[in-house]
């Protein structure tokens, strides 16, 4: 699942959905968040932090750069 939850995280920041509570919510309530889990049920609020904080982290900021110089 670690790429579907990568796609929500960018998804979510692209609609200035920012808080792990708010993605939670959102993946339930979304048809866009819920095509993305392709079928699978939402993460909680905790596991949108914890793989943020352990994968994100360190190279967030390289990321967004590269796409917003697109």
């Amino acid at each position: 699942m670690p790429r579907q939850m990568f796609e929500i995280l960018i998804y979510a920041y692209r609609n200035c959905i920012r808080s792990s509570c708010k993605i939670e919510q959102t993946c339930r309530r979304d048809i866009n968040f819920m095509f993305l889990l392709e079928g699978k049920h939402a993460p909680d609020y905790a596991t949108v932090a914890r793989f943020r904080s352990i994968h994100l982290s360190s190279c967030v900021k390289e990321i967004f750069a590269q796409m917003d110089s697109r």
